[in-house]
């Protein structure tokens, strides 16, 4: 069964608070990453899924500074074990979640790119 929102976020806000360049303070951070876990879980829950969906949130991680490596692998562990389990079950659902954290992809070549000279 996948997590609401606001457990996934919660879950994600402990991973990530204190890996990231980001000048979020922890106020402003649950509320971002809940955003974040909406949008993921409407990917995963969706009749026709978003193929995009995923890299828009790559972007919105990228262009939050979360660009740190630890913050980037504990987000990648977060969305693995939080969206494995319901994702599979559903119709289609693996090939879904593959496509949700294809998302450390986007996200590395994003950074990349911003560090282009």
């Amino acid at each position: 069964m996948l997590p609401t929102a606001d457990q996934l976020a919660w879950v994600w806000k402990r991973a990530v608070e204190r890996n990231s360049l980001a000048a979020m303070s922890g106020r402003s951070l649950l509320p971002f990453l809940r955003g974040l876990a909406d949008r993921l879980l409407d990917i995963l829950t969706a009749d026709e899924p978003d193929p995009a969906g995923s890299y828009r949130v790559g972007g919105a991680l990228v262009d939050a500074h979360f660009t740190e490596v630890a913050a980037l692998q504990r987000t990648m562990a977060v969305l693995g074990t939080q969206l494995s389990g319901g994702a599979a079950a559903r119709p289609g659902g693996a090939g879904r979640l593959a496509s949700t954290t294809g998302l450390d992809r986007f996200h590395y070549r994003k950074f990349r790119r911003s560090q282009a000279w």
